[in-house]
């Protein structure tokens, strides 16, 4: 076990700490309520010093025990010791098109990566609140890319997930150096094929593809990666991003031109406009017994991983041996019912004490 500071994990019952004096004057006013009554029978004198001394007693047994039960509300951790955890969950694997038209604005300033990497940062703060879940990062452009394996460490896939940018993939790095400029085309079939091959085959029927891309030049080879989907039982849940009437122009990736040119049958350069294309997400999540949906605000993964994810069957998987903190709560709670068995002794005996006091009169 290794030494570790005191911890809560729901510091915010602390605060009830603050009724503890509140509670503790109300009770003393009481209190001398009642031994004035007994003083105004008994006279005062030894009988009321027993009494006075009793009620303190009661009084500081009663606040020490509801002082720890408020601490052991708040969960009380210091300490770690190593265990095995089982974990219960599925696992997600994200593919995500890194495309050049990912980069059009079509609700500027955010391209639509942008508000990709935003709304699959809520998803993994909702997917780490309850623990368990696997979650894998593919990006995909002209090829596919594993950026985070099936991990646990959501840390380590927000990290990744940063590093989802055509700029950041090798292949558009070695194109810019050759003067080409980065790559534009998409090949689909290469990001769910890699997503496939992450997944482990003694977690089958527990297993999520989420694509998520505007759905632009998805490329033709996708049937085979599709079908090995569905042969495998991993729904496919894709998700559209973009505008699909006005559409955007896409960034080129260099100073001149900063946009993708395309030239017409007049000889007249023209941007390329990028639309969202919706019938192909769709097909593939038709086919592969997955949803669709269209990313509409941050909020859409984190209520679409509640709706579609967390109500499918779990899968348990015995986690990494690692160091867990060592919860204390029961050692409050039972020093707080001891202190309250002990305060219910003393009100009990001081009861009988003034009922004897009492008697002659």
């Amino acid at each position: 076990m290794n030494d570790e500071g005191l911890a809560f994990y729901q510091p915010w019952i602390l605060m009830a700490l603050v009724l503890v004096p509140i509670v503790l004057v109300a009770q003393l006013w009481l209190a001398r309520c009642r031994r004035h009554a007994v003083e105004a029978i008994t006279g005062g004198g030894r009988s009321d010093r027993r009494v006075r001394g009793a009620t303190w007693l009661c009084l500081a047994t009663w606040a020490a025990s509801l002082v720890l039960l408020i601490v052991a509300s708040a969960g009380p951790t210091w300490g770690r010791e190593y265990q095995t955890p089982l974990a219960r969950g599925r696992d997600l694997v994200v593919v995500l098109d890194v495309s050049r038209s990912m980069l059009a604005e079509d609700v500027p300033p955010l391209s639509r990566l942008d508000r990709s990497r935003d709304a699959l940062g809520r998803m993994v703060d909702a997917a780490q609140q309850l623990g368990g879940y696997r979650l894998g990062l593919v990006v995909f452009a002209g090829n596919g890319q594993v950026l985070c394996p099936l991990t646990d460490d959501y840390d380590h896939f927000r990290f990744a997930l940063q590093l989802a940018h055509p700029d950041h993939l090798g292949s558009n790095k070695r194109l810019r150096q050759r003067g080409r400029g980065p790559a534009v085309g998409t090949d689909v079939a290469s990001g769910i094929a890699a997503a496939s091959e992450l997944h482990d085959e003694r977690f089958r029927g527990f297993q999520d593809i989420l694509l998520i891309s505007d759905g632009e030049d998805l490329g033709g080879a996708r049937q085979t990666a599709v079908a090995r989907c569905v042969e495998a039982g991993i729904p496919i849940h894709t998700v559209a991003v973009g505008d699909a009437i006005k559409g955007a122009p896409v960034p080129s990736g260099v100073d001149d031109p900063p946009y993708l040119v395309t030239v017409d049958a007049e000889g007249r350069a023209r941007r390329v406009i990028s639309r969202r294309q919706d019938a192909i997400l769709d097909q593939i999540a038709r086919q592969t017994n997955g949803s669709f949906q269209v990313l509409e605000e941050e909020g859409t993964m984190a209520a679409w991983f509640q709706r579609e994810i967390v109500p499918l069957p779990d899968r348990e998987w015995t986690e990494d041996r690692r160091p867990i903190l060592v919860h204390r709560s029961a050692s409050f709670f039972a020093a707080a019912l001891g202190l309250l068995f002990i305060g219910h002794v003393l009100a009990a005996k001081w009861g009988r004490q003034t009922s004897r006091t009492l008697e002659p009169w």
